[in-house]
């Protein structure tokens, strides 16, 4: 067990209590010996987790990897890791990041992950990607982020956050570019306009 130290934190869950939290924070940055050329983390990243409201922390595992998103379930235990690069995956724990499963079968190519959310059980995730200059898809898995389909009923678009209820069914979803905001109350088999902005920003933020 160790302090978490400074770090370039990049993503952050926490439970409804506070005492739990699981957090990706870019690599360190290093030097080749050989060429002097610096690699400043921005490809890798750590995961890490404290079950003492942040006093001490553990390193999840001794590998990093391309970690870029997180998401968490209401008591802190089913954990979501995006893990983009050459072949983009999930990484899913059930026990707060003591063990991983890596989940990388899905229905077509997902492209770069741009955003990862789970409702409060934990049960339902959602993942956005970017799989085009267009747009990309939005994944949902009903069985913990054991299997996911695509949800593809609004056509592409440049998906930039998903936003479940702390309590409840709905899930709000935003996209660069798109004055609306849109919700789903059946995993994504279908959507609807929650609102929509009398101006356009490329960082809509949902909070409910």
């Amino acid at each position: 067990r160790k302090s978490s130290g400074e770090k370039d934190w990049v993503a952050v869950a926490v439970n409804y209590e506070g005492e739990k939290i699981t957090a990706v924070a870019k690599g360190p940055v290093s030097f080749d010996s050989e060429t002097g050329a610096k690699d400043d983390g921005s490809d890798t990243a750590g995961i890490f987790t404290s079950s003492d409201f942040g006093v001490t922390w553990v390193e999840s595992s001794d590998e990093t990897g391309p970690y870029t998103h997180l998401a968490a379930s209401f008591d802190g235990e089913k954990v979501y890791v995006a893990v983009n690069g050459e072949n983009p995956s999930i990484l899913r724990s059930q026990d707060q990041g003591k063990s991983w499963v890596v989940v990388d079968e899905f229905p077509v190519a997902p492209g770069k992950w741009t955003s990862i959310a789970t409702d409060y059980s934990g049960d339902n995730v959602y993942i956005a990607s970017e799989s085009a200059e267009e747009g990309g898809f939005i994944f949902a898995s009903e069985n913990k982020g054991k299997t996911f389909s695509v949800r593809s009923e609004l056509g592409m678009k440049k998906w930039s956050g998903i936003y479940p209820q702390n309590w409840g069914d709905r899930v709000f979803l935003t996209a660069y570019d798109d004055s609306s905001i849109y919700y789903t109350k059946d995993v994504g088999a279908s959507f609807e306009v929650a609102a929509t902005m009398s101006f356009i920003n490329s960082s809509l933020c949902v909070s409910t």
